[in-house]
């Protein structure tokens, strides 16, 4: 699938190295994602500092949703939802 295929999906994925950088604002808009009901799929690499907050997030805002470890299964599950 290519970006724009995803984009037009209402897909977005973002990814940096977690050792580097804790990307706040990357929390604000994933609480704000999920805040607005958006179909989203996320992952948060084990290395990255503040994975329990993407998972405390997801836990409050949608209770159940997976959090993916990985990127190849972050992939596939948006990937995938993008199909079904």
């Amino acid at each position: 699938m290519s970006l724009n295929t995803a984009f037009d999906s209402g897909i977005a994925q973002a990814r940096s190295d977690p050792s580097k950088t804790t990307q706040p604002i990357a929390l604000f808009e994933l609480g704000q994602a999920l805040g607005e009901g958006r179909r989203i799929v996320v992952g948060a690499d084990p290395g990255y500092p503040r994975e329990r907050d993407v998972h405390l997030l997801c836990r409050i805002n949608r209770p159940g949703m997976p959090v993916w470890s990985t990127l190849d299964d972050t992939l596939t599950t948006a990937i995938e939802a993008a199909h079904g």
